[in-house]
């Protein structure tokens, strides 16, 4: 739950597994303390690739994905990382700070989420926990909060 009591958005429908790759004993850590704020289901890869495989060879495991997170070392006490999440979510245009068409009425009448439904798919709940795992990590690693890199899983 939230500071505002409402749940973290994360609906059954759109996913019970949080998939991760490099399988490492470090990462595996991290993604099950997300995956456990998140109740989620987490299962390591060993590449990007890996993972691309799995998803296309067992539609089953396609189906109950929430999202992959590729954490991409750069050194030793930095890290970045990739969520990516399904197909029908590429519709987000995260490089852009405003909506392709402007309105002068608001994009949504829901007071906690509208198209293109951030926090109803999980994925600012996901983001959140995986910060805020990574910043307590501490002097470890440094974060440097990236921006959402939101690519399709084919």
């Amino acid at each position: 739950f939230s500071s505002t009591g409402r749940s973290s958005g994360i609906n059954a429908e759109y996913g019970t597994f949080l998939l991760y790759t490099p399988r490492t004993y470090e990462y595996e850590t991290l993604a099950g303390e997300v995956a456990g704020d998140l109740n989620l289901i987490p299962r390591g890869h060993n590449s990007e690739g890996e993972i691309e495989e799995a998803l296309r060879a067992n539609s089953t495991l396609y189906s109950k994905t929430l999202a992959a997170i590729i954490f991409h070392p750069v050194e030793l006490n930095q890290q970045s990382y990739s969520i990516r999440m399904k197909s029908w979510l590429s519709m987000w245009y995260t490089d852009r700070l405003y909506p392709l068409i402007s309105s002068p009425a608001p994009r949504s009448t829901d007071d906690y989420d509208g198209f293109p439904f951030y926090y109803r798919t999980g994925f600012l709940a996901l983001q959140s926990s995986l910060d805020s795992r990574m910043a307590s990590l501490g002097s470890f690693i440094s974060v440097n909060f990236p921006g959402a890199e939101i690519k399709e899983i084919k």
